[in-house]
C-alpha cells in the first residue's frame, strides 16, 4: 500500500510546483493566462463507493473496507482524517503563453489533521506562517495552504500560495459531476511552440525510419513515402484544429454499468470541424444487420471528405502497388500466366474499393452469430462498382481451379431481392477447432447487387443474409449513429470453450452465463454541435468478468495464490 500511495502523493506534491496566483473573486486564473488541462476526481467517497462495488462484483465484498483498513494501518489509526470525502479534487494546468503553471486542491475539513495523519508518508509538517505548512517529501520541500472554504492548495512555492481560487470546482467544468474521473485538454491553449515542437518530432521521428524496404522499387518507395508524409501533415493539421480533447470515465453502480467517453472538439470554422460536421445520424441500406441477438453486429455510414477521399486513395494506390509486386516475388505461381490473372484478380478488387471511396460514402454492416454447436457470420456493403468484385471472384474460380481440392463455384446458385449468389462448400480440416461446430464443411456465399455486395460464411448463412436484406430494407428509414457496435460476450466465450477445452475459458463462459444477458459491450460515435464523442459502454456482466479476472491475476502473483 505504501509504495501505491507514495509515489501518488509525490507526483500531485511535484506538480504544484510552480502555481501562480489566481484570482480571488471570478474564480478564473489570473489576466492573460489560459486553462490547458484540467483533471478531475469526482471525492474520495465516490471512488471508495465504486472499489466496493467492483469487490462485490469480484466476489471480494470487502474489497473498500479492506483498501480503508490498509490506509488506516500506514497512517497510525487515523485514516484520512481532515479529508472532505464529498468533494471533488483537482488538478488544473494554466498557460501565460510561455510557461506552464499546475494548481493542485483537495478538498479538507482541517488540513493540519490530514497532514498529521500522513506524517509518516510524508514527513511532519512544519507551520511556515500565515496558513502556510512546510513538508520536507523524499528530500523536496513542498508547501500546502488551507483556504477559507476549506480547500488545500499544494505548491512548492510558498508565494504561489498566496492567493487561491475561491471556489476551485468551476475549474473543472462540470466533469466532476458527470465523470468518476476525467481529463480535458484545450489543445488550442496550449503555446504554439509547445505544439510545433511536438509536431517536429514526430515527424523526425516517423521520416528517421522512413528507409527504403528491400526489393522495393524506386516508384513504389515514392508513393509510401508520399503516403507517410500526407498522413504526419494531416495529423499535424488534426492537432491544429483540435479545440478540446476530453476523456472521461464513469461507473454508474445503480445502472451497473460503467462507460468511457472520449469527445474532441474542433475549432470552429476548420477543416477538422467541417470534416466532423459530417458526421451525423443518417439512414442506412444495412440497418438491419443491427441483431439484438447476435454475438456481434455492427453498422457504419458516413460521408468522406473531398480531401480525406484524395489520402484514402494514394494510400490505396500504393498498397496496391504493393500486392501486385509481391504476386510478383511469389514463387508458389508458377508461371507468368498465373501471376497475370492474380494481378487481375487483385486488380479488380482495388478497382472496386477506390471507385467506393472515390464517391464519398461508406455504408455497411456485419452480423455474427455464435453458440457452441453453430457459427454464422454475414457481412454487407454498399459498392460504387461491384461488378468488378463479381470478376474479381470469377478469376479467383480460373486460379483455384488448379487446386486439386477445390469444390468449385456455383455462380448464380440463387436469388433474393435483387441480389445474385454465387455459393461454394470449402473443406474445414478436422484438426482445426472450428471443425468441431461446423463439421467438415464451410458454407460459403457471396452475393452482389447493384450497389452493394456480401459476404456469408458457416451455419445457415445464406439464410441469415436473405433475412438481414429483408430487415434492412424494412428498417431503411430509420435513423442510426454513424458507427455501432455491439457485442455479446456469452456466446463468444461459449463459442471459444467449444472450439478448445481450456478451464479458464470454460470458467469465463459459465461466469457469463449468469448474467442474464447483461453481458453487452457497445461502441457508439455520437456527433455533437462541432464535435464527435466516442463512447464504450459495457454491463453488469462484462464489468464482473474483468473484475474477477483482475482479482484472479493479483492472486497468482501473491504466496498461496492470496
Amino acid at each position: 500500500m505504501k509504495k501505491i500511495i507514495l509515489p501518488i502523493l509525490a507526483l500531485a506534491l511535484l506538480a504544484g510546483s510552480t502555481v501562480r496566483s489566481m484570482a480571488k473573486d471570478d474564480n478564473a486564473p489570473d489576466v492573460g493566462t489560459k486553462p490547458v488541462a484540467v483533471l478531475s476526481i469526482s471525492s474520495y467517497g465516490r471512488i471508495m463507493s465504486d472499489i466496493g462495488f467492483i469487490g462485490n462484483l469480484a466476489g471480494n465484498p470487502d474489497l473498500d473496507k479492506n483498501l480503508e483498513d490498509m490506509i488506516k494501518l500506514f497512517t497510525q489509526g487515523q485514516g484520512l482524517k481532515g479529508l472532505d470525502r464529498n468533494r471533488p479534487w483537482g488538478v488544473t494546468l494554466t498557460t501565460d503563453g510561455l510557461s506552464l503553471q499546475p494548481l493542485i486542491f483537495i478538498p479538507v475539513d482541517n488540513l493540519k489533521d490530514l497532514l498529521d495523519a500522513l506524517s509518516g508518508l510524508i514527513g511532519d509538517a512544519q507551520d511556515s506562517g500565515n496558513g502556510v505548512f512546510e513538508l520536507n517529501v523524499f528530500g523536496q520541500k513542498v508547501f500546502a495552504k488551507e483556504s477559507k472554504n476549506k480547500w488545500a492548495f499544494i505548491s512548492m512555492s510558498p508565494e504561489s500560495l498566496a492567493e487561491v481560487p475561491k471556489d476551485p470546482t468551476k475549474l473543472l467544468a462540470g466533469l466532476d459531476k458527470d465523470y468518476d474521473v476525467a481529463l480535458r485538454l484545450n489543445v488550442q491553449n496550449i503555446p504554439e511552440l509547445y505544439r510545433s515542437l511536438a509536431i517536429d518530432q514526430l515527424r523526425m521521428g516517423v521520416e528517421s525510419g522512413l528507409d527504403k524496404m528491400p526489393k522495393e522499387s524506386d516508384a513504389d518507395y515514392a508513393a509510401r513515402k508520399k503516403m507517410v508524409e500526407g498522413q504526419i501533415q494531416a495529423l499535424a493539421t488534426a492537432i491544429n484544429e483540435i479545440d478540446q480533447l476530453t476523456l472521461g470515465w464513469a461507473l454508474d453502480t445503480t445502472a451497473k454499468t460503467t462507460h468511457i467517453d472520449l469527445t474532441l472538439a474542433a475549432v470552429a470554422g476548420s477543416d477538422f470541424g467541417k470534416q466532423l460536421s459530417q458526421v451525423k445520424e443518417t439512414t442506412s441500406d444495412f440497418t438491419g444487420f443491427l441483431a439484438p441477438d447476435a454475438a456481434a453486429s455492427l453498422n457504419v455510414s458516413a460521408k468522406i471528405a473531398k480531401d480525406n477521399t484524395e489520402q484514402i486513395v494514394a494510400a490505396l494506390q500504393t498498397v496496391r502497388a504493393g500486392a501486385l509486386a509481391h504476386i510478383d516475388a511469389d514463387d508458389k505461381l508458377s508461371d507468368e500466366a498465373t501471376k497475370k490473372i492474380a494481378k487481375e484478380m487483385v486488380s479488380k478488387v482495388f478497382d472496386a474499393i477506390q471507385a467506393t471511396i472515390e464517391s464519398g460514402k461508406i455504408d455497411a454492416g456485419a452480423t455474427l452469430n455464435l453458440s457452441d454447436k453453430a457459427m454464422a457470420l454475414v457481412v454487407g456493403a454498399y459498392v460504387a462498382d461491384p461488378n468488378s468484385l463479381e470478376d474479381a471472384l470469377k478469376k479467383f474460380a480460373k486460379l483455384a481451379e488448379k487446386e486439386p481440392n477445390f469444390p468449385g463455384i456455383k455462380f448464380d446458385a440463387d436469388k433474393h431481392g435483387g441480389v445474385r449468389f454465387h455459393t461454394a462448400s470449402l473443406p474445414v480440416p478436422k484438426e482445426e477447432g472450428i471443425s468441431r461446430i461446423l463439421g467438415d464443411k464451410l458454407e460459403v456465399a457471396v452475393g452482389i447487387g447493384s450497389k452493394s455486395a456480401y459476404l456469408a460464411l458457416g451455419t445457415d448463412s445464406l439464410k441469415l443474409c436473405k433475412q438481414l436484406i429483408d430487415k434492412s430494407k424494412s428498417d431503411a428509414s430509420k435513423r442510426v449513429p454513424p458507427l455501432q457496435l455491439n457485442v455479446s460476450l456469452t456466446p463468444i466465450f461459449q463459442f471459444a470453450a467449444a472450439m478448445q477445452d481450456r478451464p479458464e475459458v470454460n470458467a469465463m463462459a459459465e461466469e457469463l452465463a449468469k448474467s442474464q444477458g447483461k453481458d453487452h459491450v457497445r461502441l457508439v460515435v455520437t456527433p455533437q454541435p462541432n464535435a464527435v464523442m466516442i463512447s464504450l459502454n459495457a454491463e453488469e456482466g462484462v464489468i464482473r468478468l474483468l473484475a474477477r479476472a483482475g482479482r484472479m491475476a493479483t492472486a497468482g502473483g501473491l504466496p498461496g495464490g492470496q
